[in-house]
């Protein structure tokens, strides 16, 4: 008996902890409207880690937003096959358009075979897929069948992690991803389609930028997205006028503004876990402000 694609990529099941539609708070996409497809799982334990239920038992249902914006959710049991998430991706689709479907953690790539199951029916839909991913599976990156559209990996610091440092792995990964990039959609496109996140504590130093920095310029011009993180919920645009507690973040501002690229910051306060403000830093006049502010 023969069996076809179609009864092979239905067979393919993964844990999912939600389906909705949001705006996306951070990155080059930072604005728009998206699709969330969150998977369970994750092999790292971030000590700022945003999803830590990621790393807990998977739930027995997956929540799933019945119309864009409604907050109405319902429950559908765990796992999920690839019919199952495109009923859902298109049931959000048809009430509000959407720029493109994000596939986050989490860690997708835990999931490489429904990604290559999902994938290319997803781009068949018509939509754009935007990966969201910490960077460190390099061969399950190279494996993967069908590349997303955009890509959003990360540089882990140590400082910021708590973890210990994995450079080799994510230099491997960033390599690997760029190739596959250069492949898929032309080497002069890379750098509007992958963006790398970096996160930053208060015990950070300027030294890891310029090291990360180094990283990603030895395979492509890529989007640098920094995130700050802190404890605090008091911020304010001009480093100048940070407190003595923030001297090591301000120091990191003007060390900053050696790299000539734009960068894009963004302010996380941990404990409400939401994003203060986000600003754009333009090394060229040494300025912040508010996104949009600054041409």
């Amino acid at each position: 008996m023969s069996i076809n694609s179609t009864t092979v990529q239905q067979s393919i099941c993964a844990d999912l902890t939600e389906i909705f539609s949001g705006i996306q708070g951070e990155g080059i996409l930072v604005g728009v409207r998206q699709i969330f497809v969150r998977f369970h799982g994750c092999h790292l334990d971030c000590r700022y880690c945003d999803t830590p239920a990621s790393r807990q038992a998977a739930s027995a249902g997956c929540r799933i937003e019945r119309a864009a914006g409604s907050r109405e959710i319902e429950t559908r049991a765990n796992p999920l096959d690839v019919d199952d998430i495109l009923a859902a991706v298109n049931r959000l689709q048809q009430g509000y358009p959407h720029h493109s479907v994000a596939l986050t953690g989490g860690e997708p790539l835990l999931r490489r075979e429904m990604l290559d199951a999902l994938l290319p029916r997803l781009h068949a839909t018509g939509l754009p897929s935007y990966l969201e991913t910490n960077g460190m599976l390099a061969a399950e990156m190279a494996a993967l069948a069908t590349p997303p559209h955009f890509l959003a990996t990360d540089i882990k610091l140590p400082t910021a992690t708590g973890l210990a440092p994995c450079w080799e792995a994510q230099a491997a990964f960033l390599a690997v991803a760029v190739a596959q990039f250069s492949h898929a959609w032309g080497e002069s496109d890379v750098p509007r389609r992958i963006q790398v996140k970096i996160v930053f504590t208060e015990d950070s130093l300027a030294v890891k930028y310029k090291k990360t920095t180094a990283m990603v310029e030895e395979v492509q011009e890529t989007k640098n997205v920094l995130t700050i993180v802190t404890s605090q919920g008091f911020f304010v645009v001009d480093p100048s006028l940070r407190s003595d507690k923030f001297k090591n973040i301000a120091d990191f501002f003007r060390k900053v503004k050696e790299d000539g690229s734009p960068v894009r910051i963004d302010y996380k306060d941990v404990g409400n876990d939401k994003v203060i403000e986000n600003v754009f830093y333009r090394a060229e006049s040494n300025k912040f402000g508010k996104i949009g502010s600054l041409k």
